[in-house]
């Protein structure tokens, strides 16, 4: 799931570095509404970014967070927010624990 401006942008950028699946591009709702519209309380949601959206998300009781260390925001700004996440260094970090699963 991306929030993004422009979806075959990113559609491309999926496609690109090999990322083929179920993918949800939203544009005027922010990522915890999606997934609290769309997703049964239920089951259970990783998911991996770089910035408060995704913490935001990681409020609600089924959202597990995993936050890379690349983006806008540093880990210090992370931890400010008081949500639980584990946090990687790089995206090369994640890919490597997501291998192990």
């Amino acid at each position: 799931m991306s929030k993004r401006r422009n979806t075959d942008n990113f559609l491309w950028e999926l496609n690109t570095i090999g990322i083929q699946g179920k993918t949800n591009v939203i544009k005027d709702i922010s990522k915890k509404e999606w997934i609290e519209s769309n997703i049964n309380y239920n089951e259970k949601i990783l998911i991996i970014g770089d910035s408060t959206a995704e913490l935001e998300a990681a409020q609600l009781p089924n959202v597990e967070a995993w936050m890379v260390g690349y983006g806008m925001m540093r880990k210090e700004d992370f931890d400010s927010l008081s949500v639980p996440y584990t946090f990687f260094e790089s995206a090369q970090a994640i890919e490597t624990e997501l291998k192990k699963t």
